[in-house]
């Protein structure tokens, strides 16, 4: 048994379309030390997008599920959760050094207010003093639609849990697979989290977000236009896109078309980031269930004309398989266990 000053403050539930993984962990320092781990399937369309269709199912399936976890159930009801960034708005804002409390918040709201297309009243929304210099207060600021904060709460308080922390899965991922320690310094990297539904990209220099974006080429699309252009069925479409890869040839023709769309957002991202900050991307790091595609990476390189590494989650874990699918998880899981100040669109004590 734990002492009760070592047990986490909450737990991590990553939400996505056909999967619920649950994990819970001892520390937040590397390697993270494995309490709980679960890996829960879905009914298709009970979430999409981020977006709960169905609240009530996905409490069911929590209530009955979480006993299960190995090696032991998660010890606590408090959860930590994300939204995908198809449902955020992020955006960097530098304001005058002199602003500070409430008249640092009025300032950044009449920002908000005159430069980004969200009304608040209808968000969740928070902010992160990330640094202050001679220049000003540099800021992070992210808002999502308050109905679906509110349905995440509503479904795990169906399920008698209680959620505490809700950021966007940018932050998530970021801390998962970047290490501040051994970071180069003033090193742009580009995480590109491959899922299911969509690919994000994630632009971070020196532990800060500079952009990101979300694209809607992902996983399930490939498997769509395999079965299609190979005139097979959508379950042997995924079964060769699981089991070959790119050793297929007929698929590379397929996935060069899919992943064009993030290809050309890159450079354009890229594009705009040379001129912003005067730095393009230095590296890669691919993470998400699809990244494993095998070959993948080698396509991405050659097609970015960057290094593209595939990210490794920092958990201490026997089962090595999937485990570019645990990153956001990973992230999430990093934050639960003392729910340290950050982003966070939901109210907690």
């Amino acid at each position: 048994m734990w002492p009760f000053s070592s047990q986490p403050k909450a737990f991590a539930i990553d939400f996505s379309d056909s999967t619920l993984r649950v994990l819970e962990v001892r520390n937040s320092s590397r390697p993270l030390k494995v309490n709980s781990f679960l890996k829960i399937g879905i009914p298709e369309g009970t979430i999409e997008d981020g977006i709960i269709n169905n609240q009530q199912v996905v409490a069911d399936i929590l209530a009955e599920k979480l006993a299960t976890a190995k090696p032991r159930p998660p010890r606590t009801h408090r959860v930590a959760a994300e939204l995908p960034e198809s449902q955020i708005f992020l955006h960097h804002f530098q304001l005058p050094k002199e602003l500070t409390g409430e008249d640092l918040e009025t300032a950044l709201v009449e920002q908000v207010n005159q430069t980004m297309p969200i009304e608040l009243e209808n968000m969740a929304w928070d902010f992160q003093l990330l640094r202050s210099s001679d220049e000003g207060h540099n800021i992070l600021f992210a808002a999502a639609p308050a109905e679906i904060v509110e349905s995440y709460e509503h479904t795990l308080a169906l399920a008698g849990l209680e959620l505490v922390s809700l950021e966007p899965e940018s932050l998530a991922l970021m801390r998962a697979v970047i290490d501040q320690k051994t970071a180069a310094p003033d090193e742009l990297v580009l995480l590109i989290d491959i899922g299911g539904r969509s690919t994000s990209l994630v632009f971070v220099l020196n532990g800060e977000i500079h952009l990101s974006v979300s694209c809607a080429a992902g996983g399930n699309l490939l498997t769509e236009r395999i079965a299609t252009g190979l005139k097979i069925k959508a379950e042997e479409a995924e079964e060769l896109k699981i089991s070959e890869g790119l050793k297929e040839k007929k698929l590379l023709p397929i996935v060069t078309e899919v992943f064009q769309p993030v290809v050309d957002e890159v450079a354009k991202a890229s594009a705009y980031l040379q001129g912003l900050i005067g730095k393009k991307p230095a590296m890669v790091l691919l993470a998400g269930g699809t990244s494993q595609l095998v070959g993948l990476d080698q396509q991405l390189q050659a097609a970015l004309g960057l290094p593209v590494k595939l990210a490794q989650p920092p958990l201490e874990m026997n089962e090595r398989t999937g485990q570019l699918e645990l990153c956001t998880v990973s992230g999430l899981a990093m934050r639960a266990v003392t729910l340290h100040r950050g982003i966070n669109f939901v109210e907690a004590e």
